[in-house]
């Protein structure tokens, strides 16, 4: 482990604990869980991060682009099973278009209006900045 890594572990733990202290505030100690359904699009990623055994390249073996029916098909198994939230991360696939993902989240949305969606993390709406003709917030109220 390099230094840097446990200077941010050593500032993320205080952090942690008060989180914890005010958990136990309101709750006691009553545990919550959330069942949930990860979902990833695709694993087609040219970031090609050092730590990420989950990437491929579009020729590499195990690479796949999930079609949106597919997406909506797991996402529905997801939902009859008691998914609460579907968390979707997946890969920088260099030729999807960004409105790939925003009719994903449109359909999801529609199919499963009572689950939540932790959705797309802020590296996909960067990439994507410059082919968008409307502002993020814009998209996000849809």
């Amino acid at each position: 482990m390099t230094a840097s890594r446990c200077t941010v572990r050593l500032i993320c733990w205080p952090l942690a604990g008060s989180r914890i202290t005010c958990a136990k505030k309101k709750h006691g100690n009553v545990t919550y869980f959330n069942v949930n359904r990860h979902i990833n699009p695709t694993n087609i990623c040219v970031a090609h991060c050092k730590l990420c055994a989950f990437g491929r390249d579009p020729s590499a073996p195990g690479a796949y682009n999930f079609s949106l029916e597919e997406i909506y098909a797991r996402a529905e198994q997801g939902a009859r099973e008691g998914a609460l939230e579907f968390h979707i991360v997946g890969g920088l696939h260099p030729d999807l278009p960004f409105e790939y993902f925003l009719e994903m989240i449109r359909g999801l949305k529609q199919r499963c209006p009572g689950v939540h969606l932790k959705r797309l993390r802020w590296w996909r709406w960067a990439t994507s900045r410059a082919s968008l003709s409307c502002r993020p917030k814009k998209l996000c109220s849809n």
